[in-house]
Order: C-alpha cells, then sequence, then structure tokens
C-alpha cells in the first residue's frame, strides 16, 4: 500500500508563491496607472478651465479699455505672465493679417478696427522633457478673435 501524500513540495509552494507575486505586481501596476491617468485628467480640466477664465477675464479689461498693451503688443509675442497655483501661463496677442499684407484695419485708416488673437497657454510642473515621466503633455492651447469695433457689445 502507498502512503498518502499530506502536503506540498516545497518546488509547488515556490512556484505559487511566484505566480501570485507576478499577479500582485501587474495589479499594482495597473491601480498606479489608473491613477497616474486619473491625476492628469483632473489636472488637464483644471488647466482648461484656467485658459478659459483667463481669455475671458482679458476680453473684459480689453473691452473695458483697461489694457491697450493687448492692441499695442508686437506681432507674436508674449505680453503678459502669470502663475495661479500650481499652474503657469502666458498670453499672446497676434495681429490677424490682411491678404494685401497689414494687419486688418491699418491700411484703412481704421485703426480702431483690428482684430487681434489671443492665445493662452496654461502649463503644470516642467515643460523640459522627462520631467514627469508616462505624464505626456503638460500643457493646454485655447485661443479667441477679439475685434476691437465689436467688443463689448
Amino acid at each position: 500500500m502507498k502512503a498518502m501524500r499530506r502536503g506540498f513540495s516545497l518546488i509547488e509552494v515556490l512556484f505559487a508563491s511566484g505566480v501570485a507575486a507576478i499577479g500582485l505586481l501587474t495589479l499594482l501596476g495597473a491601480l498606479l496607472s489608473i491613477q497616474r491617468a486619473s491625476l492628469k485628467t483632473a489636472d488637464s480640466e483644471r488647466a482648461a478651465a484656467l485658459a478659459d477664465q483667463l481669455v475671458e477675464r482679458t476680453v473684459r479689461e480689453v473691452a473695458r479699455r483697461e489694457n491697450e498693451a493687448f492692441w499695442a503688443a508686437p506681432q507674436d509675442a508674449v505680453w503678459k505672465t502669470g502663475d495661479e497655483g500650481d499652474f503657469h501661463y502666458e498670453l499672446k496677442s497676434q495681429a490677424i493679417m490682411a491678404r494685401a499684407g497689414g494687419a486688418l484695419g491699418q491700411s484703412t485708416g481704421a485703426s480702431d478696427n483690428n482684430l487681434r488673437r489671443l492665445t493662452v497657454k496654461v502649463w503644470w510642473w516642467s515643460t523640459e522633457a522627462g520631467s514627469r515621466q508616462g505624464y505626456g503633455n503638460l500643457q493646454v492651447h485655447t485661443s479667441r478673435l477679439i475685434n476691437r469695433t465689436r467688443i463689448g457689445n
């Protein structure tokens, strides 16, 4: 008669432990990836909301004629920068050019008929490569056309 086996061999225990460890590490990696994606989405949404607020704030300032620097800014130059919490931002004012070559409104002498594009860039952490590996693009852009004669209507 054969004796009954009453346990697992050392090899079987080690193999089962290894399989369980690999499964747990895979699960942990997936959970960390999900958490990182969730944080990035939340940061992107906050940055997009800030960009929209900056556009609306600038349009109100320009409408009240509080910000003439907007109209006088050099072509495609950053004219305003700042920080709000963890976010940094820059605003650009760019003249929209007519087909004839000049800025709209300037060739006719109607200098108050300028059309400009307001571009807002919001970024967080660092723009240096590799500063947040696996996080991807850490900036949001938005823009809006502003017509000097129609603003405030």
